[in-house]
């Protein structure tokens, strides 16, 4: 009896556990563990149609999702978890968008349904999971016997309101989805698609090779195309926002607390003969892989404190990379088999070809060589004169080996000996001055324990507190004075431009916090403290500018060039087309100043050699049996014409394919119709959304 009991104990929590994930986001009003207010009432976070779903479901809701998240991702940032709000918010209006459906459609699950689906021949999945029979089946003694304690009475109700929502929900699915069939032509079409693979020779006739007196266009065709094509122009609604950002780094005090903890780890790691326990055992962030890792194989900042001459047995660190603080022992040490190179470089482009750029790139980079030969800064020079990515880093390019880098600038970075500079060196992408800073030859089996760099709470409530300060400021001294406030408290202020509807915001990231309030936010508006995964911000509105159409005395230029692009479509298009009509698609080419290269269809798509993906020829050339000539087609760079050497029939459809197929395309189909089903349920519900003014 004590097994029994136990089993039954352990299936409760099980479907407490699981029907509470369920209605905490997908069932709440149709379970009925929350009262639902009337449209009406006060403290309604949402209302779909009339009816209210108040704040404390939303927040249930918000905290289901948020648990979720951390159970999949236990190191979810807040950035991850802001984003649980815009999740609940979805489901929660579409759970009540198609519970309004099912009950104008009359949809209903009875008792006799939900009692076959607890203990019938096919019971429904979660009473199997939570009473299974170690076999894959169900153990109905133990269901019957949670069936029949009146102590699980409860849980019963709940079991039963979970499997009637399911039901209910599924046979709306299915009545949805009844709609979705898949004919034998559709089968075979994509079947032809996916198998069959054409060629074609192609004539593009760029329509950059037009001249331009050939495609004058006037003001009024400037107009013309503007007013055709005026939803190009469209302007989003905007807000000028000015971002004043407090840090979310590590305080000096903070570090200094795991550098004591580094310190007390120090002996017993280096005396550890088992790494990979005591890693395990110490919480490290990295396990034990024993895995050899070459020059530039690590971080940065490893690679620098072990190479060039790693040491069996010593213990490096503490190194900072990024946001982790690093103890790393060398276990091992073997010859890597080549040689490695770090090496910085100051690059100046210029054109191959081009002799005067290149000439004066050369005379520029000797003048740079002199003046590190006199004592001067490789890294500072480089950090001046750069014209690359490197230059930030003061050309410090890391470690590399062979293979990794053009052979020019490869061959003089190796044959340079350390602490040298070389160049000037020509590669095709200029001239490079390159500094060889250190050579190895091999490889290391490393332990490295690591722990998080972090700020502790007081830090980031200091760093809270100072943005509170400054909106307060704000509120006091208004807008006009915030860049004042700002420099005071010693933060960083930007400003930047938001468009309605972006994802990402400069200086944010993504945040769902941050478009509520912009969604209401007028001129002068100020938010909250926002927490980011890095930093908190305050955001303040200064300006707003309605959405609209940009007007073409701004445009005009920009409409003038896509007129007169639109024009010399029309000449080359209207030239292919007269001299194919005239002589065939022989000569083609030369007749008209194009060029003929080939295509390639795979796949429903088409490859143009030269020219890439172009959409619109795959139509045309989906549809042309062999020897055929398409249409002209105008791409977006050149007009073209194909004429198909190749198009193999691909055949009937394997019987073992055949099936396969149909469901792939039945389970689009029936996606896609779920999909529009639901946006047009959307599109006619009035949805009221009053999380901003809750924020408030």
């Amino acid at each position: 009896m004590g097994v029994m009991n136990k089993l039954r104990d352990n299936a409760g929590a099980i479907l407490i556990l699981l029907v509470f994930s369920f209605v905490v986001i997908w069932g709440l009003n149709d379970v009925g563990l929350f009262d639902v207010q009337g449209a009406q009432a006060a403290g309604n976070m949402i209302v779909v149609d009339g009816e209210g779903i108040s704040t404390e479901d939303y927040n249930n809701a918000v905290r289901g999702v948020q648990e979720q998240i951390q159970q999949q991702n236990p190191n979810a940032t807040p950035q991850q978890l802001d984003g649980a709000d815009e999740q609940a918010f979805e489901a929660l209006v579409e759970d009540r968008l198609v519970k309004h459906e099912m009950d104008r459609l009359g949809l209903t699950v009875t008792d006799d349904e939900v009692r076959a689906m607890i203990n019938g021949p096919t019971p429904h999945p979660i009473v199997t999971q939570s009473f299974p029979d170690g076999q894959g089946g169900l153990n109905r003694a133990a269901l019957q016997q949670f069936i029949d304690d009146p102590a699980n009475a409860e849980r019963l109700i709940q079991l039963e309101d979970y499997i009637r929502v399911q039901r209910r929900q599924e046979k709306f699915q299915r009545l949805i989805e009844s709609t979705a069939h898949v004919s034998e032509a559709e089968v075979a079409d994509a079947f032809t698609r996916t198998r069959r693979t054409v060629t074609a020779d192609v004539v593009a006739l760029r329509y950059s090779t037009i001249p331009d007196d050939s495609a004058r266009v006037t003001d009024a065709d400037v107009e013309a195309y503007y007013n055709a094509n005026r939803e190009d122009y469209a302007r989003k609604k905007t807000w000028a926002v000015s971002l004043v950002s407090a840090s979310k780094d590590p305080s000096r005090e903070d570090t200094a607390v795991v550098r004591t903890e580094l310190d007390r780890i120090r002996p017993r790691f280096l005396a550890a003969t088992d790494d990979s326990s005591f890693l395990a055992r110490e919480g490290s962030e990295r396990p034990y892989s024993g895995a050899y890792f070459k020059p530039g194989d690590l971080e940065g900042a490893i690679t620098r404190a072990i190479f060039p001459n790693p040491q069996v047995g010593r213990l490096y660190g503490p190194i900072v990379s990024g946001n982790e603080a690093i103890l790393v022992k060398v276990k091992a040490v073997r010859p890597a088999g080549s040689e490695f190179v770090h090496a910085r470089h100051i690059l100046l482009q210029a054109a191959e070809g081009d002799s005067a750029a290149r000439g004066a790139a050369r005379a520029r980079l000797n003048q740079i060589k002199a003046q590190v030969a006199s004592g001067g800064s490789f890294e500072a020079l480089a950090k001046a004169n750069s014209q690359d990515g490197s230059a930030a880093e003061g050309g410090d390019l890391g470690w590399f080996g062979t293979g990794a880098m053009v052979k020019p600038f490869e061959d003089a970075a190796f044959a340079a000996a350390p602490g040298s500079v070389v160049g000037p060196v020509e590669t095709q992408f200029g001239l490079h001055l390159i500094q060889t800073i250190e050579k190895a030859n091999q490889e290391v089996q490393v332990a490295t324990y690591a722990t998080r760099l972090q700020a502790e709470s007081g830090t980031l409530q200091a760093a809270e507190d100072k943005l509170e300060d400054f909106r307060y400021n704000v509120e006091q001294d208004g807008p006009g004075a915030m860049q004042a406030d700002a420099g005071r408290l010693g933060l960083p202020f930007e400003t930047h431009e938001y468009a309605d509807e972006q994802s990402v915001y400069p200086g944010v990231g993504q945040s769902s916090t941050a478009t509520r309030f912009l969604k209401t936010a007028k001129a002068g508006d100020v938010s909250d403290v926002i927490e980011l995964d890095n930093k908190f911000v305050v955001l303040v509105v200064t300006a707003v500018t309605p959405e609209g159409f940009r007007p073409l005395a701004d445009v005009r230029e920009e409409a003038r060039a896509q007129a007169a692009v639109d024009r010399k479509k029309e000449v080359a298009t209207r030239r292919l087309r007269r001299a194919l009509a005239q002589g065939g698609f022989n000569g083609l080419a030369a007749r008209t100043q194009g060029v003929q290269v080939g295509a390639t269809l795979a796949g429903g798509a088409v490859e143009v050699t030269g020219y890439g993906p172009q959409p619109r020829l795959a139509g045309a050339l989906s549809v042309a049996a062999q020897g055929a000539t398409t249409p002209i087609v105008a791409g977006d760079e050149a007009a073209f014409v194909a004429r198909v050497t190749a198009a193999p029939v691909a055949g009937a459809v394997p019987p073992a394919e055949r099936d396969a197929l149909r469901t792939s395309l039945l389970q689009r189909k029936r996606a896609l119709i779920r999909g529009r089903f639901i946006q047009a349920l959307r599109e006619k519900a009035e949805i009221e959304d009053n999380r901003a003014r809750f924020d408030q």
